[in-house]
């Protein structure tokens, strides 16, 4: 959906609901919260007081999603995850829906999730997709196996994100990250370190995790939970983390509407 978002100069245009939702083979309500998950990162913000026009939130962002989704955009991928529902002061019903592009078929019949789906990830090598619920569950699957894992916490996951090789599950909570080898449901790690809510997680090429908190910090960890980097920034508390594909960039948000962008390498 996002680069129906912007120019082929690679600024931000600004596009209604529906007409996102018709090229992006997607239903209205599908279409909706990926837009509204997109805007809690920070990515994309809705125009006036409604949702039914959009852009993305500014000419910088812009152009670095269309530097870092050009590959993407050649890739043409075949299947789109997509979560609904919300858990933010209580439990909200939803679904978990796999699409077929460019149809926006359902490939499996929707999953329900009581507590709605608060964040999804992919894992593309492996064929394995997970996704966190408003009922403090993290469910992981293999595609090419009918059962799916079921992994229960003690608070709802703010990010969660696969590591390099697919083995382990990184679910962030609260103030710490844990690591989990989701096909034998053991945590191998716990990511400590962190003075305030870890809000998002990210996973590099090399193995290492980089997580992002409402402390101001960017920590860099090994699979084994030691913190080999902690990256300090003073623009309000981080509320997003994005990573290029080849690990070479990362960039954050803040709740003071910033992004700031660094080479990691």
């Amino acid at each position: 959906m996002v680069p129906h978002l912007l120019t082929k100069a690679g600024t931000k245009r600004a596009r209604m609901l529906a007409d996102l939702a018709a090229e992006s083979g997607l239903d209205v309500p599908a279409a909706r919260t990926v837009l509204l998950n997109l805007q809690a990162e920070g990515i994309v913000r809705p125009l006036g007081a409604g949702d039914e026009g959009w852009e993305v939130s500014h000419d910088f962002v812009a152009r670095l999603l269309e530097q870092l989704s050009c590959d993407l955009l050649h890739q043409r991928p075949k299947l789109l995850a997509v979560g609904s529902g919300f858990a933010i002061e209580r439990p909200v019903a939803g679904y978990f829906r796999l699409l077929s592009l460019p149809d926006g078929k359902d490939r499996v019949p929707p999953i329900s999730e009581k507590g709605g789906v608060l964040s999804i990830v992919a894992h593309e090598p492996s064929n394995a997709v997970a996704w966190a619920t408003g009922t403090r569950e993290v469910v992981a699957w293999d595609m090419a196996k009918p059962d799916r894992v079921r992994m229960s916490f003690q608070h709802p996951a703010a990010a969660i994100a696969f590591t390099s090789d697919g083995t382990m599950i990184a679910v962030a909570m609260q103030w710490n990250v844990a690591l989990w080898e989701w096909k034998k449901k053991q945590e191998r790690a716990l990511l400590k370190g962190h003075k305030g809510r870890v809000t998002a997680v990210s996973c590099l090429p090399d193995g290492s995790i980089l997580t992002a908190s409402w402390d101001g910090t960017v920590k860099v960890w090994d699979t084994a939970g030691k913190e080999l980097r902690s990256l300090e920034f003073q623009q309000g508390r981080l509320t997003g983390l994005a990573v290029s594909p080849d690990g070479s960039r990362a960039a954050i948000g803040t709740d003071r509407g910033i992004v700031v962008i660094w080479d990691l390498v």
